[in-house]
Order: structure tokens, then C-alpha cells, then sequence
């Protein structure tokens, strides 16, 4: 018996080497099927880039933007940001008078060894969040001629899509916003699984919102507006922007995406004040080409490369 067990050993080996094999092939085939997936939307996000690069003061407005990026120092090279819990800690008042008098204060504190593990929870606290995020966002970008993408009426059966500022909403009736709503379940179901090893903590970008430029020194103006808002922490700052930039890990897509917390006194009371959000500012060519099918194709294009 022990001679005929180890007989199946080489052939054991054999199953697990082809195995191997086998997945490595899959996984090459993947890639290859992911490439030609967005292949034809990353030619027209290198052409939109080419053409941004090539207008008026592009240069000198993008070294703009790389500089400001740079002079967030405490973002320099920071780990990826996390979701963590708030949580209360009891402090004594060292000036009270006698021991039977000693007062505790109750602070809240950001507890970094103790990231958000439910997923229910951070989707409770994003859904509390995402109409603040929502106000800010309008706010930033009423100060820097930002827009977000709307449905215009034509008439009773026709409609199409634009990109328009605050303004122009409220004096036309016919102009609806599609502002960004809160990630789906599904979606971030998938990133737990195939990106993050199901940490829940991990997921930043269930609570965004997106505001798109038709010129870089707005962007520049509206990213200065974030960095200077006090009630704003940023956490991070990935400029795909940056001409040192390889587009395609993004498919070409290129933009400013900004995780930040919002610690104001309407967030910490709702207990929020430490949710991680998303905030991506998009070049309006990029914009034009990211259309609701264009996204569904470069989602497919992480799914397949296990993003």
C-alpha cells in the first residue's frame, strides 16, 4: 500500500503544476480581454489628453495643479486611506478641586485601531453623510464655474445630456442634475471581494460626488477652495493629471480624486465626522467620454483585472 501511495505523489504534482499553468493562462486571457474592452475608449482619453495638454497655458496651468497637489504636505505619500470607527473616550479635568469633585469630559476621538468592520453600518453612515458632501459640493463648485451633468428636455420625447453650472439649473425648469448617488451594494460587494480581501474598511468611495471643468485653472481654483475649506481634512489626493502619470492603469481615464473627511459640527453630531468620502474633480473632455456605458466597460475592465 505505501509503494501505491507513493506512486500518486508525481502524479499529484503533475495536477497542481498544470493547474498552475491553467491559471496563469486564464489570467493572461483576462488581461487581454480587459485591454480590448476599454481599448477603444482609452485611444479617445489619450487623444482628449493630447488635446488638453495642447491648449492655450495648458502647461503652465498643470504644473500649477502638480504644485499645489505637492504643497498638501501632510497627504505626501500617505497610506491609502481607511474607514475608521468614532469613538468616545473619557478624559479627567485636572483643575478640579478635590478628588470626590473630579469631572470627566467626554471627547470624541478618531480611533485608529478600530476600522469599520460592517458593512450595513458604513453604508448607514454615508447615506447620513452624502447630503453634506452633496452642499459642499455645490458649494465648491459654484466658486470655480464647476458643473455637473444634467439631463436637458428637448421636448416631450427627447432629451440629452450636458454638463451645466448651478446657475443655468435655476433659471431653467427644464434642466435636471443627475448628481452622484451612493455606491451600490452590488458594486461594493465586488471591490470587497476581488480588491480588498472582504475589509470593510477599506471601501472610501461608497459616499462621492463628481464636479467637472471645462478649463484647468478652474479645476485648480476649485481644488484650492477644498484644501482651504476648515472643515475639510484631506486624506489623500491622486492627481492623474500629473504629466508623470501612467494612464493606463486608469484606461487612460485621467482626473483628481480626493478622499477628505468633513469634521463640522452637523457631522459630528450625527456621529459622521470620520466617514471617508470621494471627491472627483474631471476635465470636461474626460467627462464627454465617461458616459454611463463608457463606465460600465472600464468597471468590467478592473472586474476582469480583479479590482
Amino acid at each position: 500500500w505505501s509503494a501505491t501511495i507513493l506512486d500518486l505523489f508525481p502524479s499529484v504534482g503533475t495536477v497542481t503544476f498544470s493547474f498552475g499553468i491553467f491559471i496563469l493562462v486564464f489570467r493572461r486571457r483576462a488581461l487581454g480581454r480587459a485591454r480590448e474592452l476599454v481599448l477603444s475608449d482609452m485611444n479617445r482619453y489619450n487623444a482628449a489628453w493630447e488635446s488638453v495638454q495642447d491648449a492655450a497655458g495648458a502647461p503652465e496651468m498643470l504644473s500649477e495643479l502638480e504644485q499645489v497637489v505637492s504643497s498638501v504636505s501632510h497627504v505626501k505619500g500617505c497610506e491609502a486611506p481607511k474607514q475608521f470607527n468614532c469613538v468616545e473616550k473619557q478624559s479627567c479635568d485636572a483643575n478640579a478641586m478635590h478628588p470626590s469633585e473630579t469631572v470627566f469630559i467626554v471627547k470624541t476621538a478618531l480611533e485608529c485601531t478600530c476600522p469599520v468592520k460592517s458593512l450595513d453600518q458604513l453604508f448607514v453612515q454615508a447615506m447620513c453623510i452624502h447630503p453634506i458632501l452633496l452642499h459642499k459640493a455645490k458649494a465648491w463648485a459654484a466658486k470655480s464655474n464647476g458643473c455637473f451633468p444634467a439631463v436637458v428636455k428637448v421636448n416631450e420625447t427627447c432629451t440629452h445630456k450636458e454638463f451645466v453650472t448651478l446657475d443655468i439649473v435655476e433659471s431653467n425648469s427644464e434642466i435636471t442634475i443627475k448628481f452622484a448617488k451612493i455606491k451600490s451594494v452590488t458594486r461594493a460587494l465586488e471591490k470587497l471581494g476581488r480588491s480588498y480581501g472582504q475589509d470593510v474598511s477599506q471601501l472610501v468611495d461608497v459616499c462621492r460626488q463628481s464636479i467637472v471643468f471645462k478649463k484647468i485653472d478652474d479645476l485648480v481654483s476649485c481644488l484650492r477652495s477644498l484644501i482651504e475649506d476648515k472643515e475639510v481634512i484631506i486624506l489623500r489626493i491622486k492627481n492623474r493629471l500629473d504629466r508623470g502619470y501612467e494612464a493606463s492603469c486608469s484606461a487612460g481615464y485621467r482626473d483628481v480624486g480626493l478622499n477628505l473627511r468633513i469634521d463640522s459640527a452637523e457631522t459630528i453630531q450625527l456621529g459622521v465626522q470620520t466617514h471617508v468620502c470621494e471627491v472627483q474633480l474631471i476635465l470636461l473632455p474626460f467627462a464627454d467620454i465617461k458616459s454611463d456605458e463608457g463606465h460600465k466597460r472600464y468597471v468590467t475592465f478592473r472586474n476582469l483585472r480583479g479590482e
